[in-house]
């Protein structure tokens, strides 16, 4: 992920199919602060996408605490 964020221009953002691979990546489960939302700090450049959505209620393997990631990709 950093690499990728690394050769790609700043103002282009990328995706991660789970909420614990975002906070591995950034060592953090802590919601991103308003102002760094839009910038160019790599941890506001890396967003959510759950391409098991509604599939089954465990979503294959998506979410490892459900109500805390979903809380998270809310926040």
């Amino acid at each position: 992920m950093d690499e990728l964020l690394s050769v790609l221009p700043v103002e282009i953002m990328i995706q991660v199919r789970t909420p614990g691979a975002k906070q591995q990546v950034f060592n953090s489960t802590a919601q991103l602060e308003a102002a760094a939302a839009y910038t160019v700090d790599k941890s506001a450049r890396v967003g959510h996408h759950n391409d098991c959505f509604l599939a089954v209620g465990t979503d294959y393997g998506t979410y490892t605490n459900i109500t805390a990631d979903k809380e998270y990709i809310s926040n």
